[in-house]
């Protein structure tokens, strides 16, 4: 039997670590605007495409494509700045 949509995502979900701490913890996305906030992506990503990326798999997918944005806007010249700060 496939699983349905629902099924699918319920499976993905579980398999999630959760820190509820973090919970009390502005998030990243909420500072960034137009076409740098990543809900767009996210949407696209699980509901549209069915893609259930990792949080790692998620951060390379969203930085290969605004890395040089993000350099740019920030003032970033290596890639190890950038990643330092989301890591």
């Amino acid at each position: 039997m496939t699983k349905t949509f629902i099924q699918q995502y319920e499976s993905f979900l579980s398999t999630l670590t959760l820190y509820p701490s973090l919970s009390k913890i502005k998030n990243v996305e909420m500072d960034l605007k137009g076409e740098l906030n990543p809900s767009f992506h996210l949407d696209k990503l699980f509901f549209q495409d069915r893609k259930w990326l990792s949080f790692e798999q998620f951060y390379y997918y969203y930085f290969d494509q605004y890395k040089d944005v993000i350099k740019k806007d920030f003032g970033l010249t290596e890639n190890a700045q950038y990643e330092k700060g989301l890591w």
